[in-house]
C-alpha cells in the first residue's frame, strides 16, 4: 500500500521526498512487531526532526504478514520475495529520492544476504541513504556498514531461534492433542475469554458443519469433488475464504479484482480430509492422534480413513502411464494392451485436443525388440468407440435387465464365495492346533528330535501367520459388504445415466466415469492389420468385441438410417452390382468409369454408413437398392460415359515390394524402418514412390488396388 504525507503548503518538486516502509512479520505475536500506526508514527516524528515539520514529503509501503528473511530476490534455500521491495528498487532508479525511512533495521530486514543485497546494489551506486527512526545508521562509510552488518547477523539469529522455539512449542502443543497453524473449513477458535490456562482449543461451526456431513455422504455415495464443488456454488454456500478463518485479514482471501471465489474441486477435497472432523490432530510425522476436541468430533475416524482411501483409490486409476503429462487422454490408465497385458502408455503432439494424440504399447521386448510393435492406435478413435460402445448398451432395455440381474447374482456369489472362503480358513487354523499337538506327542514320547521338533515348529507358526492374515483379510472385506452394494449400486445408476450426463461433463469427470463403469483390467487393444480391435467388459456385463476400421472411423455421431436414405442413384448403382458378386474392376467395366472411381464412391458409401465394411455396406443397403431397381440406370454406360481405359499393371520391384509387404500389414514408417534396419528417410522415400506408381496418395487405396491386381496376396 501506497500513501503520501505532505506537511506544507511549498510546491512538491522542491521538498525532499521519502519512501517510508512499513513491515508487520506473521510473528507479530511473538517477535514484538509493532503495528503499522506505531511505525508510521515514529517514522514521521523522526522525519520532523530531521527536516522539520512540512518540509518533506514521504511515501508510505507497507508489508502485511510477510517475514523479514524475505529478500528482494529469489534464492536456493528462499524462494520466497518480498515485491515491495522491488517496488522501492524500481522507485529510486526512477526517481529522486532523498532516502528510505524505517522504524528500525529489523523492520527493514532480518536476513543479511537481503540487506547486503538492498544496501550495494541498490542504496550505495544511487547514493540514497538509509535511515533508522529508533537507530543510528550510515551506510556511506565503512564503520557504519560494518556496524549494519553486524547487527544484520544478529537480527538473522534472532529470527531463527524464533522459528526453532515456535516449531519446538506447536511440536509440544499437537502432543498433547491441540490443533495448531489452519483449522480449516467448520471450525473456529476458542474465545479467548473460556480458555482455561494458556492454549486455546478449536469449536465446530453449526452451519459449516452440516454442509461437511453433506459433503462426506455424496462423496461416499460416489459423487466426485468437481460435482460437488458445483453443487455447492449452485446452493451459494460460502466458501472457507469468505470468513476471516486463518489470519484475520479479509484481503488475502479474495480472489483478482476483489471477487469473492467459488468452491474448486481442491477445496472441496481439503475440506473432506481434514483429521479434525473426525476428532484427530496431525503430528510433523503424519501420524493422527486424539484431539482434545474430540468429543466435538463430526463422525468417526473410520469415516475419515475411509474419505482418504477413496481419494488415494481414484488418484492411482487416473494417474498417467507416462507422467508428467496435463493429459486429455481419457483412458490414460485404463487402457491395456490385448498381446503382453501391459499398460499402454500416452503419447501426444501437444495439449492442443486438436493435435495428434495415441495408445501405444512400449514395454514389452525380447532380444533388444519390443514384442508388439505394431499396437499403437489413435486415442481419439478409440476413446470414441468406447463412448459409443456404452451409450449403445445403456440404450439397450435387455442390457439394463440383464446388469440389474447381475448386480444381485453378482454381490451374493460374492458373499457365499466369501462365506466359503472364511470356513475354509478357519478349518484350516483348527488343524494346525491338531498338528501341533501330534508333533509335541512325538518329541515328548522321545520319537522326535529337539532340532526337528523345533524346525517344524517355526514352519507351522508362519503358516499359521499367513493363513491367519487371509483370515483377518476376508472378515474385513465381509463388513465392507454395504461398501460393496454402494459400489453395485453406484454402477447401475451411472450405467444408466450414462447418454444423459456425458455431454455435459469435463474431461476428468469422464476419466472418473470410465474408471467406474470399466472393469480394471479389463479394457485391451489390439492390431488386425491396419484395424483396430477392442474389448470391453463393463462391470456385472459380457465382455464385448469392437473393430475400428482404419481411416473410416471419423464422424462418429452418424447414424446409420440417415446414411442409408442419403444413398445417391449412382451410388445405388455400385451396390446393386456388387451385391451380385461382381468385383470392382467388373462394376467399372458395366458402370463405364475408372476403377480408382469405384474405390472413391465406396469409401463415400462407407464413411456415410458410420464407417462399417464394405461386405457390410452391402448387406446394410440391399433393401433399399431392391426396392429402386427400378429406377436405377443399370446396363452399359451412357454415351457421355467415360470410355474404359485399359488397366496397367504397375511394377513394383523386389525393394519396393519389401517394404509394401510391411505397409499392407499397417506398419507405420518409423516401425518399418526399425524393422529393415533402414533410416527412416529411406522408407518414407520407397513409400513415396509406391503411392506414385499405384497412382493414388493413400496407402490403404494402394494396397487394396494391389490385392485387386494380384500384386499382393493377402
Amino acid at each position: 500500500m501506497i500513501t503520501d504525507k505532505n506537511n506544507s503548503n511549498q510546491s512538491k518538486s522542491k521538498l525532499p521526498h521519502l519512501i517510508g516502509y512499513l513491515r508487520v512479520s506473521k510473528e507479530s505475536n511473538s517477535t514484538g512487531s509493532f503495528t503499522f500506526e506505531t511505525q508510521k508514527q515514529r517514522i514521521i516524528e523522526y522525519c520532523d526532526r530531521k527536516y522539520g515539520a512540512g518540509n518533506y514529503q514521504i511515501t508510505f509501503l507497507e508489508d502485511d504478514g510477510l517475514s523479514g528473511g524475505y529478500g528482494l530476490t529469489a534464492t536456493a534455500l528462499q524462494r520466497n520475495v518480498r515485491p515491495t521491495l522491488r517496488t522501492i528498487a524500481d522507485m529510486l532508479k526512477a526517481g529522486n529520492y532523498a532516502g528510505v525511512v524505517v522504524y528500525g533495521q529489523s523492520r527493514f530486514f532480518r536476513n543479511i544476504r537481503g540487506l547486503a543485497e538492498m544496501v550495494e546494489d541498490i542504496l550505495l551506486p544511487l547514493k540514497v541513504p538509509l535511515m533508522s527512526a529508533t537507530e543510528e545508521i550510515d551506510i556511506f562509510t565503512a564503520d557504519g556498514r560494518m556496524m549494519l552488518y553486524m547487527k544484520g547477523l544478529f537480527d538473522e539469529k534472532q529470527r531463527e531461534d524464533i522459528i526453532k522455539r515456535n516449531k519446538d512449542a506447536a511440536a509440544s502443543r499437537v502432543e498433547a492433542g491441540y490443533v495448531i497453524g489452519q483449522i480449516g473449513y467448520g471450525w473456529g477458535w476458542e474465545p479467548k475469554s473460556d480458555v482455561k490456562g494458556y492454549r486455546r482449543n478449536v469449536l465446530p461451526i453449526t452451519e459449516e458443519r452440516e454442509w461437511i456431513i453433506w459433503m462426506k455422504d455424496r462423496y461416499l455415495s460416489g459423487w466426485n469433488t468437481y460435482q460437488i464443488a458445483a453443487e455447492l456454488n449452485r446452493l451459494g454456500v460460502p466458501t472457507p475464504m469468505q470468513r476471516k478463518l486463518w489470519s484475520g485479514k479479509a484481503k488475502k482471501h479474495l480472489g483478482k479484482n476483489g471477487v469473492e471465489p467459488k468452491w474448486t474441486n481442491s477445496t472441496v477435497a481439503n475440506v473432506l480430509c481434514n483429521p479434525l472432523h473426525a476428532g484427530m490432530v496431525k503430528k510433523q510425522s503424519g501420524e493422527l492422534i486424539q484431539g482434545q476436541h474430540f468429543e466435538h468430533r463430526f463422525f468417526e475416524r473410520e469415516i475419515h480413513e475411509a474419505i482418504v482411501e477413496a481419494m488415494k483409490e481414484r488418484a492411482r486409476r487416473f494417474k498417467t502411464c507416462s507422467g508428467g503429462h496435463k493429459t486429455l487422454h481419457l483412458l490414460s490408465g485404463m487402457i491395456y494392451c490385448e498381446r503382453c497385458g501391459n499398460p499402454l502408455r500416452i503419447s501426444s503432439s501437444g495439449e492442443n485436443e486438436k493435435n495428434y494424440r495415441s495408445y501405444k504399447c512400449a514395454n514389452g521386448q525380447k532380444q533388444g525388440l519390443r514384442t508388439c510393435p505394431n499396437v499403437v492406435v489413435r486415442a481419439q478413435w478409440v476413446e470414441e468407440a468406447i463412448v459409443e460402445e456404452i451409450a449403445k448398451l445403456s440404450d439397450t432395455p435387455q442390457m439394463q435387465g440383464l446388469l440389474e440381474k447381475e448386480v444381485r447374482e453378482a454381490v451374493g456369489k460374492q458373499n457365499s464365495q466369501m462365506e466359503k472362503e472364511i470356513t475354509q480358513l478357519q478349518k484350516k487354523l483348527d488343524q494346525f492346533d491338531v498338528k501341533f499337538e501330534r508333533w509335541a506327542e512325538g518329541f515328548m514320547n522321545q520319537t522326535m528330535s529337539e532340532k526337528r521338533f523345533k524346525k517344524i515348529n517355526q514352519q507351522m507358526e508362519i503358516e499359521q501367520a499367513g493363513v491367519q492374515r487371509q483370515l483377518d483379510s476376508l472378515l474385513d472385506a465381509r463388513e465392507n459388504e454395504a461398501g460393496r452394494e454402494r459400489h453395485a449400486k453406484q454402477v447401475r445408476e451411472q450405467f444408466r445415466n450414462f447418454p444423459k450426463v456425458w455431454e455435459h461433463l469435463d474431461n476428468i469427470e469422464k476419466r472418473q466415469l470410465l474408471a467406474l463403469l470399466i472393469e480394471e483390467g479389463k479394457l485391451t487393444v489390439d492390431r488386425t492389420g491396419r484395424d483396430i480391435l477392442i474389448k470391453i467388459k463393463v462391470h456385472f456385463l459380457p465382455e464385448r468385441e469392437r473393430i475400428i476400421l482404419y481411416r473410416t472411423f471419423r464422424g462418429i455421431n452418424r447414424t446409420l438410417a440417415s446414411g442409408v436414405q442419403r444413398l445417391t442413384l449412382r451410388q445405388m448403382v455400385l451396390l446393386h452390382y456388387a451385391g451380385q458378386g461382381k468385383s470392382r474392376t467388373e462394376c467399372a467395366e458395366l458402370m463405364g468409369c475408372k476403377v480408382h472411381s469405384i474405390y472413391s464412391i465406396e469409401k463415400v458409401i462407407r464413411k456415410n454408413l458410420g464407417g462399417v465394411s464394405w461386405k457390410e455396406a452391402v448387406e446394410m443397403t440391399r433393401e433399399r437398392v431392391e426396392a429402386n431397381v427400378a429406377q436405377l440406370p443399370l446396363g452399359h454406360p451412357g454415351k457421355n460415359a467415360a470410355k474404359k481405359e485399359e488397366s496397367i499393371r504397375p511394377f513394383i520391384s523386389p525393394v519396393l515390394m519389401e517394404v509394401f509387404e510391411l505397409f499392407a500389414k499397417g506398419a507405420t514408417v518409423p516401425e518399418a524402418a526399425e524393422r529393415l534396419g533402414l533410416p527412416a528417410i529411406t522408407v518414407q522415400g520407397r513409400r513415396s514412390r509406391i503411392l506414385k506408381s499405384m497412382g493414388t496418395s493413400s496407402m490403404l487405396d494402394a494396397t487394396e488396388r494391389a490385392r485387386d491386381m494380384g500384386i499382393l496376396v493377402s
